[in-house]
């Protein structure tokens, strides 16, 4: 099956927040809804006993226009004293006025309202004592479930007015359900919003994407000369950048790569001259004094260039396959100095050398040492001192100072030097001692210059 794009696996995580949300948000509004409907219903019946509290206060006919569900009953009560019991009573003395029939509504007869009173639990002792009464609370009026609101005036000559109004239980639920609705719809649209915005962000970073990805793959077309920028501040323009620098560091590889092969072709090509030349004069009987020696001498350098560039070439495959040994660093330095120092014997060696050890492979730091000291003996004035450390090696000779270019390039192979020589040892070097986690770094003196090795996080 193909793989979705990034599109396509965007919009499927977006349906399953979308879903998973609406679901949490449902449950929260549905609980939520159903306690504000009721207080949505309660202020409602509040405002219309408030809107009208000028006319039912002073007995006056009321008329109100309302929705459906909602019933309103304003009167006059009257204390009496019931001789029988003792006890002072309200009767229900008229009924003032109605916004509805609310006997046909409610299915009650005029003489059921004091048993209406009673279900609101209007007692006496709360309506008298002089003071108005307010309350609302749910009550159960004949089997239907009813919403309540009550406000009685003072009581003034054994009389007080009142006003009662009434909402049942599914108008309330309807709007909660209205509500939920509508909040439903908005959340609706607030998704329908946000998957356009969406769908917008992605369509931009899919163009974006499919861009960079056309450059690079017209990369080698173009020989990497082509230039790309993405304009932006996010990871994507971050990566555009680091394709550019990419791009950068492969244009200087190649330019390394054809002066290298040039340079290669230069250095090569004399001692080959040299050696095809003796062998013709040879061929045709021509005495040539020395001849042999000069072809083999010529031989032993294109052979070392032939080495150098095979050893170069290995550290690119160079990996950590086997457990680093324990190399005995002193030892190695003594014998490579006992190798090489015949070659200039007029140059004096001073070694300092502690006994220790390095992590790595003897050969590789074999030639190290061997191409740092060569360097050396080849600039070299009378001196080359060694120092040996716990992770540290120096080699300082007094020869004359490297330019400072060579220095910050740090030694490009077959950079020419300032005599004019080529060669990979000092880039063999840096390339072996970064694989063993160590640096060279070069530093010119007073008079001479001195070659230090250390650990790259000292």
């Amino acid at each position: 099956m193909k793989k979705l794009k990034i599109t396509g696996q965007l919009m499927i995580l977006y349906v399953i927040i979308v879903v998973v949300s609406f679901v949490l948000f449902l449950s929260l509004t549905f609980s939520r809804m159903h306690s504000e409907s009721r207080e949505l219903v309660y202020d409602k019946l509040g405002y219309y006993i408030v809107s009208t509290q000028n006319k039912w206060k002073n007995g006056e006919k009321i008329t109100i226009s309302t929705d459906e569900g909602y019933y309103f009953v304003s009167g006059i009560m009257e204390q009496k004293y019931d001789s029988e019991t003792g006890q002072l009573e309200f009767d229900l003395v008229e009924i003032t006025g109605a916004s509805t029939n609310i006997a046909d509504n409610l299915n009650i007869q005029s003489n059921m309202f004091e048993s209406l009173f009673d279900a609101v639990q209007i007692l006496p002792n709360q309506m008298g004592g002089g003071k108005g009464h307010v309350t609302r609370k749910p009550i159960d009026l004949n089997g239907s479930q009813m919403y309540s609101y009550y406000e009685s005036t003072e009581l003034v000559n054994d009389r007080f007015y009142f006003i009662l109004a009434l909402s049942d239980y599914k108008n309330a639920e309807d709007v909660g359900t209205n509500l939920t609705l509508q909040m439903t719809l908005v959340f609706a649209v607030a998704l329908a919003v946000t998957l356009l915005i969406l769908i917008a962000w992605s369509r931009n970073h899919i163009r974006r994407i499919q861009r960079l990805e056309k450059h690079i793959t017209n990369l080698p077309k173009t020989n990497y000369t082509e230039e790309y920028n993405d304009e932006g501040n996010d990871e994507l323009a971050e990566l555009s950048r680091s394709i550019e620098n990419m791009r950068l560091q492969i244009l200087r590889n190649e330019f390394t790569k054809q002066e290298m092969l040039q340079n290669i072709s230069h250095d090569i090509k004399t001692p080959i001259g040299i050696i095809k030349s003796y062998a013709e004069a040879m061929q045709d009987k021509h005495f040539i004094e020395n001849g042999p020696d000069i072809i083999i001498k010529q031989s032993d350098i294109l052979y070392n260039k032939t080495q150098q560039l095979i050893t170069y070439n290995k550290l690119s495959y160079l990996t950590k396959d086997k457990e680093f040994e324990d190399v005995n660093m002193k030892r190695l330095i003594e014998s490579v100095v006992n190798n090489l120092k015949m070659t200039r014997q007029e140059i004096k060696f001073e070694l300092d050398l502690d006994r220790v050890y390095f992590k790595g492979y003897s050969d590789n730091y074999s030639t190290v040492i061997e191409n740092i000291i060569d360097n050396a003996l080849r600039y070299a004035k009378s001196l080359i001192s060694i120092k040996l450390r716990e992770n540290l090696i120096e080699i300082y000779n007094d020869g004359e100072a490297i330019d400072e270019k060579f220095i910050q390039q740090g030694f490009k192979p077959y950079e020419k030097g300032s005599k004019g020589k080529f060669g990979l040892g000092m880039s063999i070097a840096v390339k072996t001692l970064d694989f063993f986690n160590y640096k060279l770094s070069v530093r010119n003196e007073k008079i001479g210059v001195r070659f230090i090795i250390s650990l790259k996080d000292l």
